[in-house]
């Protein structure tokens, strides 16, 4: 098993800078999911890491070895390994490892599979070159592949009787499994993957997706995927890394970043949530006890206790991050706090657009801020916010019905 280390790591693509003093840490025989929105730089970072391109600044290593460098690593560096080494361009100013020597597994967003030849070829291909197969004779190196073929196949929970068959022969599902088949043959010490579920439909995805999970485990292969899914990236990895900018913002437990996230930007971007203006009356700033608890804040659906609050400076005026897990609905309530104003049936649930009697008119955070602003006379700066329900009273969710809305646990400040 492989570790893999990236140390500020920057990149610029036609005058554009894509990566910005990026690091991150995997570790061996890990998975890793790096989450983040379009044009965040994930999979320029993964084409960094399996070798087609070069990094400006900084390093990649794998292992204990410098495989991508901007800066000198040393004389000699890889050299005089002898035949089988790496195959290293050094000088002054950078190291680079080329791909097929770096033993990184690829798994492209599409499947890339080779449409002329079979599943069995697909998978076959790169074997020797890669040096999994013994440099026997032509009949021993034919039986250990059909033999390595077949493991990994197995591995991949992949039927042997698709072997024989072309990839337009089998579902989509099938060929991601295939092609992840044809990047473990060879054995590699990391294997990246990029967005290899995003054209499954919603069933086969989920199914795909925890067929690859058991391969890798498995294997115990360190991975790497890159997503631009949330539900994807918490459910996948071991290890959540957060990229925005061209920077990863936040990594670590995929339940201690959804938890408490380190920014408002990317507590929204992991799920849907609400941020409501509040005020801070009860901080675990402004007391000498040492409770645990980090305060109390109150707003327009009550005094809220707080898990984390994630602002820098310490004032008491906030924003609190609810998700809409947290959220209760109790109708005929004698002081209700919310009117009905859309209900949308959705099989087995029922979603909810409300708006808030409170007003937050001083506040005015805006729809950046994850809630939308509605304007009319009776209800100035209001919020809108969505919350789903069980069908069980479905004809009474009406527009116009009022109900008292209620935050469950501890909410996080910004």
């Amino acid at each position: 098993m492989t570790s893999l280390t990236i140390s500020g790591v920057c990149k610029t693509l036609g005058g554009n800078s894509v990566l910005r003093d990026l690091s991150l840490t995997v570790d061996a025989g890990s998975r890793t999911a790096i989450v983040g929105a379009s044009g965040s730089g994930k999979s320029t970072l993964l084409r960094l890491i399996a070798g087609f391109d070069r990094v400006d600044a900084g390093r990649i290593t794998l292992g204990d070895t410098v495989v991508s460098a901007a800066a000198a690593v040393g004389a000699g560096a890889g050299a005089g390994a002898g035949a089988g080494a790496p195959m290293i361009s050094a000088s002054r100013s950078s190291t680079f490892v080329a791909a097929h020597r770096r033993g990184v597994g690829y798994v492209a967003q599409d499947g890339a599979l080779f449409p002329h030849l079979t599943v069995e070829q697909n998978i076959s291909f790169g074997l020797s070159h890669a040096g999994r197969v013994a440099r026997t004779g032509r009949a021993s190196r034919s039986a250990e592949a059909r033999d390595r073929i077949r493991e990994v196949a197995e591995l991949v929970a992949l039927d042997v009787e698709l072997l024989s068959r072309y990839p337009h022969e089998i579902s989509g599902g099938q060929q991601q499994r295939v092609a992840l088949a044809r990047a473990l043959a060879p054995s590699p010490s990391v294997i990246l993957l990029d967005e290899p579920f995003s054209a499954l439909d919603t069933g086969l995805r989920a199914q795909t997706r925890q067929a690859v999970i058991a391969a890798l485990e498995a294997s115990a292969v360190t991975t790497i995927l890159v997503t631009h899914d949330q539900e994807e990236a918490l459910s996948f990895g071991q290890q959540i890394a957060v990229i925005s900018g061209g920077t990863i913002v936040q990594a670590g437990a995929p339940v201690d970043v959804f938890d408490s996230p380190v920014t408002a930007e990317t507590a929204m971007f992991l799920g849907e949530a609400v941020l409501l203006p509040c005020t801070v009356f009860e901080s675990a700033r402004s007391r000498s006890d040492s409770s645990a608890s980090s305060g109390v804040v109150s707003c327009a659906l009550g005094e809220i206790p707080v898990r984390h609050d994630h602002r820098s400076g310490t004032g008491r005026a906030a924003r609190a991050l609810i998700r809409p897990s947290q959220l209760t609905a109790h109708f005929d309530t004698p002081s209700p706090n919310a009117t009905i104003v859309g209900a949308h049936y959705a099989g087995d649930h029922v979603e909810l657009v409300l708006r808030l009697h409170a007003e937050t008119a001083s506040q005015n955070p805006g729809t950046d801020a994850g809630y939308a602003v509605v304007g009319g006379a009776d209800a100035k700066n209001a919020l809108t916010i969505a919350v789903t329900l069980a069908t069980a009273e479905a004809r009474e969710y009406r527009p116009g019905r009022t109900l008292t809305l209620g935050v469950t646990g501890a909410v996080n400040l910004y």
